[in-house]
């Protein structure tokens, strides 16, 4: 059951950590996010957490996805190590959390 939108869980913090030396003829390059979520709903859920890099004009030039499984009235750090290019990591300007998708886990999935 997909419940989506922001009413069970809610994001108490996030961060990124990005290389602070970006080497533009490398490959991938690959940056850090967390984020600390609540699981505010009776029930356990699985949450897919955007967190999005936007440039100066708003626009996202880099995202990745935070997932996990979090008990009901629990709160849990969720932590990623995402790649992207050095191009579009250069560009970010801020990090932002983007969308927030839960629903009501099946331990048997």
């Amino acid at each position: 059951m997909r419940a989506g939108g922001r009413g069970a869980v809610r994001v108490d913090e996030f961060g990124v950590k990005a290389p602070d030396e970006i080497l533009y003829d490398a490959g991938d390059v690959y940056f850090a996010a967390k984020a600390t979520i609540t699981n505010l709903s009776a029930e356990d859920v699985s949450v897919f957490i955007e967190i999005q890099g936007v440039d100066i004009e708003g626009y996202e030039a880099v995202s990745g996805t935070l997932k996990g499984v979090i008990a009901s009235g629990e709160t849990r750090t969720l932590t990623s190590r995402l790649p992207t290019s050095p191009k579009a990591l250069a560009s970010v300007d801020q990090w932002q959390v983007g969308n927030i998708e839960y629903w009501t886990h099946d331990p048997d999935e």
